[in-house]
């Protein structure tokens, strides 16, 4: 089975769419020039940030049988003119996942283990990098990511892998258990059983029972509705392909644009463009284009 890069236009559907204050310390820079890694937003990428802002980690390699570490972070403002800064904050307690935007001005940046800990958030005001605290979830829920409005936060605890377990690093796995809160950590709820994605624009959270053949739905956090923003039927039936899976889908900034993975059979010179198609879901503008 190949894989595919779809882009669809137009895709808002189904609802579519990180204590005490201190400075980042001796560890925050700031520099003219370059950036010394590859811009990077973590592997739930939002579409969030300022435009005008790109946000790094450095020491981290795209290579999965690599030994690179996490030392640091920055914000690249101005890109590409004679005004382009980079302010860095350097550390070695930094965790695999490095740093990801939680919103235009605050950063969510994952801790080195073990042990489990909580991740730190920043916040970027345009010229400096500072310390806010500790994100305001359990250590055992890693990588919680916050819905585009800011109220609420997403996470998924982990558990031993068995029961007698001495410590929860020796062997951990995903709970199942998909939770959400509010923003300062409290009213802590369970929504669903099996994984979570990310947020969509609209302030769905993209769900699935973690089987790979079944396809994302937007899940409504108040009133339980899910919607599927993109069908592996209408797919499969757009491509004349028998058998279709997707991967969780992610949306352009200006939310006009949606892209996935599309694992299938596809032929040797597969037509992947095609006309306008309306959207099962009329919950924002914008329509189906396959």
């Amino acid at each position: 089975m190949s894989k595919f890069f779809l882009l669809v236009s137009a895709a808002i559907l189904a609802g579519c769419s990180f204590g005490s204050e201190h400075e980042a310390g001796p560890g925050a820079k700031r520099s003219k020039g370059g950036v010394g890694s590859a811009p990077a937003h973590s592997a739930i990428n939002r579409g969030l940030g300022s435009p005008e802002a790109v946000l790094y980690t450095r020491g981290v390699s795209t290579d999965p049988y690599g030994t690179s570490a996490a030392d640091g972070f920055g914000v690249v403002t101005d890109v590409g003119t004679k005004s382009q800064r980079t302010i860095e904050a350097r550390s070695r307690e930094l965790g695999i996942g490095g740093a990801a935007w939680i919103d235009d001005h605050r950063i969510l940046v994952a801790r080195k283990a073990p042990p489990l800990r909580r991740p730190l958030i920043y916040r970027f005001d345009g010229r400096t990098l500072r310390q806010l605290g500790p994100a305001p979830v359990p250590a055992l829920e890693p990588g919680p990511v916050w819905s585009p409005d800011g109220s609420r936060i997403a996470s998924e605890p982990i558990e031993p892998c068995a029961k007698k377990q001495r410590t929860i690093w020796r062997c951990y796995r995903n709970s199942g258990r998909v939770l959400i809160r509010h923003s300062d950590g409290s009213s802590v709820r369970q929504v669903a059983v099996g994984c979570f994605n990310s947020w969509t624009p609209g302030g769905r959270l993209l769900v699935t029972d973690c089987n790979s053949n079944r396809p994302y739905a937007a899940l409504d956090v108040r009133t339980g509705a899910r919607t599927v923003p993109l069908s592996p039927g209408r797919i499969a039936a757009r491509f004349r392909l028998k058998k279709v899976g997707v991967a969780a889908p992610r949306w352009s900034a200006d939310r006009r644009f949606m892209a996935a993975m599309i694992g299938a059979d596809w032929p040797k010179r597969a037509k992947i463009t095609g006309g306008p198609e309306k959207s099962q879901d009329q919950s924002g503008p914008g329509k189906l284009s396959l």
